[in-house]
């Protein structure tokens, strides 16, 4: 049974929300950095766990995460738009003079084969450029030999990253 003290605790932060909610805020502006550093402490420590979490939640809720993802892009067309145009064309400048049209229709067809995979599983699936487009230390190309189809969360956890073991 809790105790006296608790209960009276409890009924002050009910009747004091916003006199809380005012002390949370200037705590937080005046150690803003002091919290960033924690923040960034704690998820390097329990990383996996974060992520396994992240991820057990996101295939329950699976829809509302949808809807918000959803919402975010409506809200922010902008941004959106930005990111596919980059995309586009740093893919028009990775894609070499020298490719022929088999090349091309290889292409096309690692694009058919994800949106068979697609169909047949009924689930998501991302042609993968194996050394990225866009990588941080080393780009690839838009050609066949650096393609791979990949389930979509594969590629997706993958990121902007090359990962040696990808086969």
């Amino acid at each position: 049974m809790p105790s006296k003290y608790y209960e009276s605790r409890k009924r002050w932060k009910l009747t004091n929300k916003e006199k809380l909610q005012e002390q949370r805020l200037a705590y937080e502006a005046a150690n803003k950095e002091k919290i960033s550093e924690q923040k960034r402490e704690y998820y390097a420590k329990n990383r996996e766990r974060i992520l396994e979490r992240n991820k057990a939640y996101n295939a329950i809720n699976r829809k509302k995460v949808s809807k918000v993802e959803a919402i975010w892009r409506d809200s922010n067309k902008g941004k959106v738009a930005a990111y596919i145009r980059k995309y586009q064309a740093s893919k028009i400048q990775r894609i070499p003079k020298w490719l022929t049209e088999i090349d091309f229709e290889r292409i096309n067809n690692e694009y058919k084969l994800a949106e068979i995979l697609r169909k047949v599983t009924n689930q998501s699936w991302h042609v993968d450029h194996i050394i990225p487009l866009q990588g941080k230390n080393v780009s690839g190309l838009h050609v066949p030999s650096n393609l791979r189809v990949v389930i979509a969360s594969e590629n997706i956890r993958k990121g902007n990253r090359f990962e040696v073991n990808h086969a």
